[in-house]
């Protein structure tokens, strides 16, 4: 069995399956490799969660690119459920950037100034975080919320 591919991707985790697809979508011929089973490595024990609430974002490219992935992945969960036949399980949560204590509050809030230029994103007190998740500490003084 002679087979030729244009391109090789080694693993088969989110990224190599993103990066399989996009490239297959574009018309090269693509070979996904992987040791075990699809998505069977570190994306396997992943949550599975998307957020652009995370600390590790500061403005600019970053977290430009990573606000227009993420409302990328909106679009793309029913192609690809289409496209496999696959129920993909996927829910739209609300995120939580919880506040512990004052410090974070200002973190947070510092945060928000400039992501809600881009994003939307509100600060909800403890109250109605507990609202959304009551088994959360009564000591969480406040969250992002988008």
């Amino acid at each position: 069995m002679n087979q030729t591919a244009d391109v090789i991707v080694v693993g088969a985790g989110v990224v190599g399956c993103s990066v399989a697809y996009y490239l297959a979508s574009s018309g090269a011929k693509v070979a996904l490799v992987e040791r075990e089973a699809i998505g069977s490595g570190a994306s396997a024990h992943a949550t599975g969660s998307l957020s652009i609430l995370g600390a590790e974002f500061s403005p600019g490219a970053s977290f430009e690119l990573a606000l227009a992935g993420y409302r990328q992945f909106i679009d793309l969960v029913p192609s690809l459920e289409s496209e496999t036949g696959a129920n993909l399980l996927y829910q739209r949560r609300a995120s939580l950037r919880l506040a512990l204590d004052e410090d974070e509050v200002v973190l947070i809030k510092a945060m928000m100034e400039w992501q809600q230029q881009s994003a939307r994103i509100r600060w909800i007190d403890g109250d109605e975080v507990r609202r959304i998740e009551p088994r959360l500490s009564p000591d969480i003084r406040g969250a992002a919320n988008e």
